[in-house]
């Protein structure tokens, strides 16, 4: 059979005497329905003149963003928009960088015109009293993440880029000065916050807690913060160093002597909440009112004993049910330890199967802090009573193994009744 010959739709062709608008309305319907790589090859068309929207999200428009850029596509940019001032050529640029004008990241850019030899030169960072800075930020940024300088020489060799500054140290205490200021006038903000949550009061509940740069009370640095528990935010912290890295505690003459602690690490939360507290009126002018801790009583105590606010004012003690339940489980934990190898009055260990396992030990330490929450607004009698009910109920469980258990564990408590 002779084969049918299909007439398909006649493309329009456009001319010099077709209509600017038609031809981009038609460009524009030609780049949506081709493939993902033609656009992404004509993305440039999409940014021309003619089409760029100042409240584009794809655009930034922020004027202090840093950026990495090849100097083969700086060049080739270059090229491509701007033209000689002076002998009104184009395609005639190149870019060279001044090895000589280094400082850190920050270096100096020349640009020649390849057909006057007329050049200019800048520097790719603005600079201020501190540095240069892109040098600033780097090193700030390394120290967010607790890196140093080593790490930093790491980074920009495997990226080609320039070294990091020589005075990387020097930096650290422009930084200091400027996060302290800042900090500063952050924890004010917080403590008005809290005041006025606390119907102009400024007799506000904090929540103190500790933590060490490394594990088992034998870490030289710690640090201490008060939360305030109407906001969520700090109001005040302490920083405590057993140690001097610029002297080696060797000298107490020292210009930056770092050490400001002297004692045990374990310590450091006691005497940083005594500090806290006597500066408190002082420097932002509110008081300690409530104070929850986190199940230690060694700072409280010291507070106490010392009367920071004198005859005016008594701190009161908050606890955290959270770590009464926390001290529950450690306490069960410890017993089984203790008495793994001890038999009951059934003839069976405490541990295994059916027994006080693991899962066990959650369920008491659940049913522990429930009956606390519970009873927190009826006398102290009710909550001991609600408390040993879990012991009640544990004893009518059809579970005879877990029965034993709870029997020896109340006796050797000294009690069987509720």
């Amino acid at each position: 059979m002779p084969r049918h010959k299909q007439f398909g739709k006649r493309k329009c062709q456009l001319n010099q005497f077709t209509d600017m608008n038609q031809k981009e309305i038609s460009a524009d319907k030609e780049l949506l329905n081709a493939s993902a790589s033609k656009r992404k090859l004509n993305s440039s068309d999409l940014f021309s003149a003619n089409h760029v929207d100042e409240n584009d999200t794809r655009l930034s428009s922020e004027e202090s963003t840093n950026i990495i850029v090849d100097l083969n596509v700086m060049k080739t940019i270059l090229n491509t928009f701007s033209k000689c001032k002076r002998c009104n050529s184009t395609d005639c640029f190149d870019v060279l960088e001044e090895m000589n004008s280094r400082r850190g990241l920050a270096t100096s850019l020349l640009f020649v015109c390849k057909s006057c030899g007329y050049s200019s030169s800048s520097m790719t960072s603005y600079i201020s009293q501190n540095g240069y800075d892109i040098n600033t930020r780097f090193v700030y940024g390394m120290r967010c993440i607790g890196k140093g300088k080593c790490a930093a020489s790491t980074l920009c060799a495997v990226m080609n880029l320039p070294p990091p500054p020589a005075k990387f140290e020097r930096l650290n205490s422009s930084l200091c000065r400027a996060l302290s200021s800042a900090c500063s006038k952050s924890m004010l903000k917080s403590v008005e916050g809290a005041v006025s949550r606390n119907d102009n009061s400024r007799d506000i509940t904090v929540a103190l807690d500790g933590t060490w740069q490394k594990r088992g009370h034998t870490s030289m640095n710690g640090v201490i913060t008060a939360t305030s528990l109407g906001t969520g935010k700090v109001i005040d912290f302490e920083c405590l160093c057993k140690y001097c890295f610029t002297c080696k505690n060797k000298s107490n003459e020292c210009k930056d002597f770092q050490k400001n602690y002297e004692g045990y690490s374990g310590g450091m939360e006691s005497e940083s909440a005594i500090r806290m507290c006597q500066r408190s009126v002082s420097m932002r002018n509110f008081r300690y009112a409530k104070y929850l801790g986190d199940g230690d009583w060694k700072g409280f105590l010291i507070i106490s004993e010392s009367k920071v606010y004198e005859e005016e004012l008594v701190v009161e003690k908050l606890e955290c049910n959270g770590h009464v339940q926390k001290r529950m489980g450690t306490r069960l934990r410890n017993l089984r330890n203790k008495l793994k190898s001890t038999k009951l009055s059934n003839g069976k260990k405490i541990s295994g199967r059916g027994r006080l396992t693991n899962a066990q030990i959650l369920l008491i330490q659940k049913y522990y802090g429930l009956a606390i929450i519970r009873n927190t607004s009826k006398s102290v009698d009710e909550m001991s009573k609600s408390i040993w009910a879990i012991s009640t109920n544990y004893r009518q469980m059809p579970n005879p193994n877990m029965v034993c258990v709870v029997w020896d564990l109340t006796a050797g408590a000294g009690s069987t009744k509720v």
